[in-house]
């Protein structure tokens, strides 16, 4: 089966997931404590669409998707500030990774509207709560809240949230890739970003593989929205040096 195929086999498994999860709710087929859960599923199956779409090429219904995918990414934070007493306390942990995808998706979309829903939300999270009963989502709160403030516009609070990630004690590439990345937009450095963007990538290489059925085997949402940022800062995207084979976990035609 070729590639194209399989990313189109992977659109259609998607939006009939979208659509089957979305009917669901609308219906009111979906207990309370469940609707985080499947407004995951269909944030989820939103951005999937909206990698397939691009990689055909269809760049309009991709952003269309993304922003669909930020959309519903905020109904999960607001349902489960909502409905705190009757949905399960992991979902108050993962609040953080919420705001995170939430932010990506946005910026994929970009959208300002969706930007802005996004920021917003991640500002409202309970740090000193997070801090004190999880502190093993400490990474993802940081990250989280200086992306946040560096999308606002507020560099001073970027670098403080992302020097907080930097002095945490921690084995995970990712994040060590997006602080470097962030780092290197906050101060235009290429050579910055792309030392963080490539750790990023082989992150994502490292558990390629893990989910085969969901888009993002093909694409790294975190770094593909990290290099749409280059478009707002000195640092040309055409110059950002990786290996060529970790390009192509980039989403095309976004740049």
């Amino acid at each position: 089966m070729s590639t194209e195929e399989t990313i189109r086999n992977q659109r259609e498994t998607q939006l009939e997931d979208y659509e089957r999860n979305h009917n669901r709710i609308e219906r009111g087929e979906v207990v309370t404590e469940s609707l985080p859960f499947v407004e995951g599923r269909i944030a989820d199956s939103a951005l999937g669409v909206g990698i397939c779409e691009s990689l055909l090429g269809n760049l309009d219904e991709a952003l269309s998707w993304f922003g669909r995918a930020a959309n519903h990414s905020v109904k999960i934070i607001e349902i489960v500030d909502e409905y705190e007493d009757s949905i399960e306390d992991s979902y108050q942990w993962h609040q953080p990774t919420q705001c995170s995808d939430t932010l990506y998706a946005a910026i994929l979309s970009q959208q300002d509207t969706y930007i802005d829903d996004a920021i917003s939300h991640t500002y409202d999270l309970d740090h000193e709560w997070i801090i004190d009963n999880h502190y093993d989502f400490s990474n993802v709160l940081y990250h989280a809240s200086a992306l946040a403030a560096y999308l606002d516009g507020n560099e001073s609070q970027a670098i403080s949230w992302n020097k907080k990630l930097s002095d945490l004690d921690h084995e995970y590439l990712k994040y060590d890739g997006l602080q470097i990345a962030l780092a290197g937009l906050i101060e235009e450095d290429s050579s910055q970003f792309s030392h963080g963007l490539e750790k990023i990538l082989t992150n994502h290489h490292d558990q390629h593989g893990t989910n085969p059925d969901a888009p993002t085997q093909f694409i790294s949402v975190e770094g593909s929205s990290y290099l749409l940022l280059t478009n707002d800062v000195d640092i040309d995207p055409n110059d950002v040096e990786i290996e060529d084979s970790l390009r192509d976990f980039l989403l095309p035609d976004l740049i």
